[in-house]
């Protein structure tokens, strides 16, 4: 078995680090393969409420490259693309998928940069001297969903900390960093993957790899929940863990994006393995053993978007902001770091609920504080619906001439009603803007009064009137209404 430590396995290699320059200030506001031991591939998140034309495709390069891509180089970057046409304009999820067999699979650094820039790094030196273990990789953020710190004796997904056995491919991991940060871009264009083999003396190739997109054809319209935060002041013990708690309520029903902020005392950062449970049990480490010294996270911003750019092989400046590659300094803050596993995994899910982190120790001597945290919570629903938006009306005119519209909406939403109404013998006119808020499952009523010229009688018939409505979301989506009446005195 070969098992990924802070130092290297067998031939010591260590990565590349860069120098943290500043320092966060306070918390803001208070703070297609089969492999031997295949497991299930993860439920790819359910789409934001109200998103059509929601679509599945994949992409594949079939063209072996060597890695070094040059033959007589016994390290050095090898380059693959793939061209993505005619797919949805919205990227809402992509997993990647590798077949890469190389005798030191350890020597390897790997990112996969979209059509906007955005890079995304897949893997950087892992799984020591094995040899082909990413020769049938699926690499998705949702790929190890349950395991809290201490991670407990099954199968860790996550490529920094899996136990790797040489020759046997590891079928899902989750990335160095989270593939959400592609999340809301347009997929279509040129894809790139790079590999960097970052030391000689073993070579391999890249036989083929493809991506498979969830695209939707509209931007999903974002709320910003208001930030929760507890200072629990919790006492971080020694090998013992400890967890603290806090509900979040009357938040939208889809998260888009998580960000968690901590405030921590400890006199040795690299001691702490940090861990965040939602309420639907999904649980994402945040680290496991990274750091240097004192005062590392204190005020430091957990998010997935925290370093869209650092290509391998990383340079410097500017400094590399994830978390298992950052190069910490004892008594200065990292200011925002990609966690260790992709917050994206909650992505779909209900926020509403109690949220957990969970903090271990696992080095005596040393100790600290949990002073505070906080989560920063964006849920989102679809431009071009709102999830379950009912327009209802009467059938019949009622001998008040009230016209009567209910709305039932899916998400919050506020609803605006306009309209016209034109009797037989005239008495046409406007119905002004007409607002409300409306809550979800609940029914908001609008009540508009006709005139006596648009229901007024005549020798040879009844009265009648023809009503046209409108009805708008703040999301902008709208339903119309066409009723004709007959009035009965």
């Amino acid at each position: 078995m070969y098992e990924r430590t802070r130092h290297g396995l067998n031939r010591s290699r260590s990565r590349t680090r860069i120098a943290v320059i500043s320092a966060f200030a306070l918390l803001a506001g208070a703070l297609s393969a089969t492999t031997a031991g295949a497991a299930a591939a993860p439920a790819a998140p359910a789409a934001a409420p109200g998103c059509e034309n929601v679509n599945t495709s994949t992409v594949t390069n079939n063209t072996p490259v060597r890695i070094p891509l040059d033959p007589g180089a016994s390290s050095g970057l090898t380059t693959s693309t793939i061209q993505v046409n005619n797919a949805g304009s919205v990227l809402y999820d992509v997993d990647l998928f590798t077949n890469i067999t190389h005798t030191f699979s350890g020597d390897l650094e790997m990112t996969l940069m979209s059509p906007s820039g955005t890079v995304v790094t897949i893997t950087t030196r892992n799984a020591g001297g094995a040899n082909d273990v990413f020769a049938g990789t699926t690499w998705d953020d949702d790929a190890d969903p349950g395991n809290p710190v201490p991670y407990p004796g099954a199968p860790i997904n996550i490529v920094t900390d899996h136990s790797y056995t040489t020759g046997v491919p590891v079928t899902t991991l989750v990335p160095e960093e989270a593939l959400s940060a592609f999340s809301g871009e347009n997929p279509n264009g040129t894809w790139t993957l790079t590999i960097n083999d970052a030391a000689g003396g073993d070579t391999g190739d890249l036989n083929s790899w493809k991506l498979t997109f969830i695209t939707q054809e509209a931007q999903e319209s974002h709320t910003a929940e208001p930030r929760m935060v507890d200072t629990p002041n919790l006492a971080i013990t020694d090998l013992t863990p400890v967890t603290s708690s806090m509900t979040v309520s009357n938040a939208g029903s889809k998260i888009s994006n998580v960000e968690a902020i901590l405030q921590i005392q400890h006199t040795k950062n690299d001691d702490l393995d940090i861990s965040l449970t939602s309420p639907e049990g999904t649980t994402v480490t945040l680290t496991t053993d990274n750091g240097s010294g004192n005062g590392n996270f204190t005020g430091t911003t957990f998010s997935d978007q925290a370093d869209p750019g650092s290509q391998v092989p990383y340079t410097t400046p500017p400094p590399v902001n994830i978390v298992t590659d950052h190069t910490f300094t004892n008594n200065v803050a990292a200011e925002r770091l990609v966690p260790e596993e992709a917050m994206g995994a909650f992505r779909g899910e209900n926020p509403n609920g109690t949220w957990t982190l969970r903090i271990v120790d696992d080095n005596p001597t040393e100790n600290g504080t949990l002073n505070a945290w906080a989560l920063d919570i964006t849920t989102s629903v679809c431009d071009n619906e709102v999830s379950g938006l009912k327009v209802r009306s009467n059938k019949k005119l009622k001998s008040k001439k009230f016209f009567i519209v209910r709305v039932q909406v899916g998400e919050p939403a506020e609803i605006r009603v306009v309209g016209k109404a034109k009797g037989r013998k005239g008495g046409y006119r406007k119905f002004k803007n007409m607002t409300k808020a409306a809550k979800p499952g609940r029914y908001v009523t609008f009540k508009i009064r006709l005139s006596k010229k648009q229901t007024k009688s005549t020798r040879k018939s009844k009265g009648k009137a023809k009503v046209f409505v409108r009805v708008t979301d703040s999301y902008g989506n709208v339903k119309k209404i066409k009723r004709t009446y007959r009035y009965y005195r």
